[in-house]
């Protein structure tokens, strides 16, 4: 399997909840997991949380890393456009804090 494919590609709550089906963790990819607890559904990126899965919405976090690899990761986990321009972190075009959850959804 290519380190950039993913068994699956969740945009929201209900599709997350139905990728870990009845367990609390799945890895669905090189260094990537879904994992269930009490805040919601979370995709890990080497143990980085990026994007959060709510019933209430879809939120994401660069955590920090202002990579081609995460945007990469973004752009599959979560319905908006994640990229990088100038070293800076973007969500839909816009400049955006890479520490910080954004709700995109």
């Amino acid at each position: 399997m290519s380190n950039l494919k993913l068994k699956v590609t969740p945009q929201s709550f209900e599709a997350a909840k139905s990728a870990l089906g009845d367990k609390s963790r799945r890895t669905i990819g090189h260094n990537t997991e879904l994992i269930h607890n009490a805040d919601g559904i979370y995709a890990l990126y080497h143990g980085n949380k990026i994007v959060r899965y709510t019933e209430d919405g879809v939120y994401a976090s660069w955590a920090g890393w202002t990579s081609t690899t995460t945007a990469t990761r973004l752009n599959m986990l979560a319905p908006a456009r994640f990229n990088i321009k100038n070293f800076t972190s973007q969500i839909d075009g816009k400049d955006v804090d890479s520490s910080g959850w954004h709700k995109v959804a």
